[in-house]
């Protein structure tokens, strides 16, 4: 994703205090007929990774969740 220089944030502890502050996300994804968004929690975990890691969860009731195990959408 493009993001210009004057957007852009890239010191390690205020993007950790922007995602604990604004702590959902938009799942979206398409299958050729059909759009699906789902709003999700999401939490920033430091470690698993140079950039921490993100937990979420999608309820296995949202249609969106099989939609996801059938590998069609794109996230």
């Amino acid at each position: 994703m493009y993001i210009p220089s004057a957007f852009r944030l890239e010191c390690p502890e205020k993007l950790a205090r922007f995602m604990a502050e604004h702590s959902f996300a938009t799942i979206v994804t398409q299958d050729g007929q059909s759009s699906f968004a789902s709003h999700v929690p999401v939490l920033h975990r430091p470690g698993g990774g140079p950039h921490g890691r993100l937990l979420t969860h999608l309820a296995l009731a949202n249609p969106q969740s099989r939609h996801l195990e059938a590998g069609v959408g794109r996230w």
